[in-house]
């Protein structure tokens, strides 16, 4: 008797499951869908559901077709290119799948089909979160195994494999990211062609404000070229997946590995530098390796299931923990300082939920000197973004001890 005649093995995770209905095959994340064609192999590539020149539809007034990128390329081609002075492979958009170019406002973005694998929250309620049934069967439960790193505090980039996009951002039913308005060349010479990479700029710890505004940088009389070029020369692109990417994270990790030795190999020290991942033993190697991030002055951390795929959107494969929330309001006034800081800044008056609150700590002098001035990188205008630190909610749902981080550029 074959003990497992109506089972299959899974190759990635080596358990078996119950073999799929008549008219379902498994797809490659090893999922049963319903065929398209009988007899559907296994590793047969997965085929969109519409003709590669066909509009995908948005929810917005935008009816132009989203344009089908460049696939992805093979690990040697893109190790490869990356060695090679002069590559082959041409600087071509390989992430988002499909993508539209879009100008607005004097601003260009880029329309993602989807958008990027966000973290979902380790903790709610006091209680870890715990995978559903479903996705137990295929995924173990956190922390366990899982890939452990730190949670930066900078701003969050995407390599297209062409450009350098910022965290896209859903407004009006349309995700998109906005490219970064200036990025010295030889910052771009560092990055690969043929390969999308998710990571974050940073500067280092505690310095988000200092680079909060990278994305929206243009040349001015205040905003010098070499300003700008020496800024660029302390950010590190801290980098941690491979979006294009259809392996499970513990195989993007090593393709991952590859690509940024390559770039070491070729550049010497550079800018671009992989995320420290550490494995999880258990909830109190958790619990040691979050307060020596903490202590020494980390935003927080990162978990990720070693089994996961990039997922383009909020993930429980993916999750966060931090000491402290932030979040983001909106500021609707000024209100000026009295004491030392009389005559500048005293607090930002904002709103959350419709909720209005003050934000007064966190400012240096020349932010306090420079926030109404619109050519400053300091200029804090009203209706704008604000994105602030805080250690909880009242009751009544303000938030306690606001900090002042930065001003979102990049939406």
């Amino acid at each position: 008797m074959d003990c497992f005649s109506k089972q299959d093995l899974n190759p990635r995770t080596c358990r078996f499951s119950l073999k799929c209905k008549p008219g379902f095959t498994r797809n490659e994340k090893f999922l049963c869908r319903k065929s398209k064609k009988k007899n559907s192999p296994l590793n047969a590539p997965l085929k969109l559901n519409s003709p590669l020149n066909a509009p995908l539809k948005l929810n917005s007034p935008l009816n132009a077709p989203l344009k089908l990128n460049s696939p992805k390329l093979s690990l040697e081609t893109m190790i490869h290119s990356i060695k090679n002075e002069s590559p082959n492979v041409p600087l071509k958009r390989v992430f988002p799948l499909h993508s539209q170019d879009l100008s607005e406002d004097g601003k260009d973005y880029i329309i993602f089909e989807g958008g990027i694998m966000l973290a979902d929250t380790l903790y709610k309620d006091g209680k870890m979160l715990q995978l559903s049934k479903a996705l137990s069967k295929t995924y173990t439960q956190p922390p366990n195994g899982w890939y452990l790193s730190e949670k930066y505090d900078g701003l969050r980039g995407i390599w297209t494999g062409k450009e350098l996009v910022a965290r896209p951002s859903k407004k009006d039913g349309v995700m998109k990211g906005k490219i970064f308005n200036y990025v010295p060349e030889w910052f771009i010479n560092l990055l690969p062609r043929g390969v999308s990479l998710d990571g974050e700029l940073w500067l280092g710890r505690g310095k988000f404000q200092e680079i909060s505004g990278l994305s929206n940088y243009k040349l001015s009389k205040k905003i010098t070229k070499e300003y700008l070029d020496s800024l660029w020369k302390e950010v590190k692109f801290m980098v941690f997946d491979i979006p294009h990417s259809k392996l499970p994270y513990i195989d993007r990790l090593e393709e991952l590995k590859q690509i940024v030795d390559a770039i070491k190999v070729k550049q010497g020290d550079s800018t671009i530098e992989l995320s420290t991942q550490t494995i999880v033993k258990d909830i109190d190697h958790l619990s040691e390796l979050y307060t020596d991030y903490i202590i020494n002055g980390a935003e927080g951390i990162i978990l990720r299931e070693p089994n996961s795929y990039y997922e383009t959107k909020r993930s429980k494969l993916l999750l966060k923990m931090k000491l402290n929330n932030d979040a983001e309001a909106t500021i609707t006034g000024y209100l000026l300082g009295t004491g030392k800081y009389k005559g500048m800044l005293g607090s930002l008056i904002c709103s959350i939920n419709g909720k209005k609150f003050n934000i007064g700590t966190g400012f240096n002098d020349k932010m306090r000197n420079e926030y109404n001035d619109p050519e400053s990188k300091y200029y804090m205008p009203i209706g704008s973004t604000v994105n602030f630190g805080y250690m909880e909610l009242t009751k009544g749902g303000i938030p306690r001890h606001p900090v002042y981080r930065g001003i979102r550029t990049d939406i």
